[in-house]
């Protein structure tokens, strides 16, 4: 079943290329169409039955890819591109670029959808605390990398911008909200189960999540000094970049799933640490030759399981009914306007160019990350709440909606700049 799926995420990443080249629709929208169209909604269930994706065997075949092997690259990826130095020299800027956009989106934009779920008629009707509507945006709110900066990168490069200093704050701005957005993540998830099994909130309460945050932080750091120590060897014996790049994510996909064995750890977060770890310690002049042959990986073997996957999952009568609608417009409306303003009032006395601020701007619109954070959360099996089910549902269908419109506007805003 692995040869299967891998020859076809192939031959999928092969007939999405043709679709961006001809319609210029990008490939992760591909991706989630066909996963819509061949899915659980089964559009053409009345001619022929085309439940390629959505049916039940297919689905845990489909999960343990993403989680064992298309995850992983998608993290290594991220690992190896972000450089610590960038975080260390600009940690007043990254800091505001990062923390206080996304947690004013996830915060914010949280209570308005804890407002929406009580006046909104339909399925999430009161059926969410105010604690997990903010769960839901803190997850929408991250700005992940992993996900944008492989689109984006493309678009640097043929804009003559300075890489040199926009895409490693990029970078360095996701992982702060990536790692730092977790923890959060977990202290509600725990509070918000103490809340709906009527269980008070005591002193065991708050040793279990300083168990779980240390075990998360533990299994990341091993998975760190992992990424160093084979840095290391590799930089004395292996010289080919491609067969580099081959042996690495080999052995993050090994040595992640050995991790996985260790309560709490989080599959997604200790592959992005074996690849700050690989990068940023030895074989730092391999960081360009690596991130390519990644993103190509990505591109065959990442982007069209993950998002296929999503994509199969999602009722099309219930995508579009006018509970989901109404909500998702609401919040992805408020969020980008939010991150927006606050992002550009620390912005405003930088010397970026105005180009350049728009770039940053549009890059960092593209939202509907968070069913891939999700996920990966869900893959470490820490995700700890009793009402797991509703969010999960809510958090997919708005992330649908986000990617399918974000995404494509923030791509066309990115080739609309004209820089000087």
């Amino acid at each position: 079943m692995l040869i299967l799926i891998l020859i076809m995420a192939i031959v999928l990443s092969f007939f999405a290329k043709i679709i961006n080249n001809v319609l210029k629709v990008p490939k992760i929208i591909t991706y989630l169409i066909f996963g819509m169209l061949f899915g659980e909604s089964n559009i053409f269930g009345s001619l022929i039955n085309l439940n390629l994706f959505g049916n039940e065997i297919m689905q845990q075949y489909l999960n343990a890819y993403n989680g064992k092997i298309a995850l992983i690259i998608l993290f290594v990826s991220a690992g190896i591109g972000l450089n610590l130095g960038q975080i260390k020299n600009n940690k007043k800027k990254v800091i505001q670029l990062s923390f206080y956009p996304s947690y004013s989106e996830g915060i914010i934009i949280g209570i308005v959808l804890f407002i929406l779920t009580l006046i909104i008629p339909g399925e999430f009707n009161r059926n969410l605390s105010l604690i997990d509507a903010v769960i839901v945006m803190l997850f929408l709110s991250m700005s992940t990398g992993a996900v944008i900066l492989p689109i984006t990168k493309k678009n640097i490069s043929t804009k003559n911008i300075s890489i040199n200093k926009i895409n490693p704050l990029m970078e360095s701005v996701s992982f702060i909200d990536l790692y730092t957005s977790f923890f959060l993540i977990i202290i509600l998830s725990i509070i918000s189960r103490q809340i709906h099994l009527n269980v008070a909130i005591t002193i065991f309460t708050i040793g279990l999540i300083i168990k779980i945050i240390v075990l998360i932080i533990f299994s990341s750091l091993i998975a760190c000094i992992s990424g160093i120590i084979i840095s290391k060897i590799i930089s004395k014996i292996v010289f080919n970049p491609n067969i580099k790049a081959m042996i690495v994510v080999g052995l993050a996909i090994i040595i992640t799933m050995i991790l996985s064995n260790l309560d709490y750890a989080i599959n997604g977060l200790n592959a992005f640490l074996f690849g700050i770890g690989y990068n940023n310690f030895y074989n730092k002049n391999d960081k360009d030759d690596i991130s390519i042959r990644l993103n190509k990986y990505l591109d065959y073997f990442g982007f069209p399981i993950i998002f296929i996957t999503l994509g199969a999952t999602i009722v099309i009568t219930k995508l579009f009914s006018l509970e989901i609608l109404v909500i998702s417009t609401i919040t992805m409306c408020g969020g980008i306007l939010i991150k927006g303003l606050v992002g550009i009032y620390f912005l405003k006395k930088d010397n970026y160019t105005k180009q350049e601020k728009k770039f940053l701007f549009y890059s960092f619109m593209a939202k509907g990350n968070g069913a891939v954070n999700f996920g990966i959360l869900m893959l470490g099996g820490i995700f700890i709440n009793s009402n797991m089910g509703v969010i999960v549902d809510l958090l997919t269908y708005l992330a649908i909606i986000d990617i399918l419109i974000t995404i494509p506007i923030s791509s066309i805003m990115l080739e609309k700049i004209k820089f000087t």
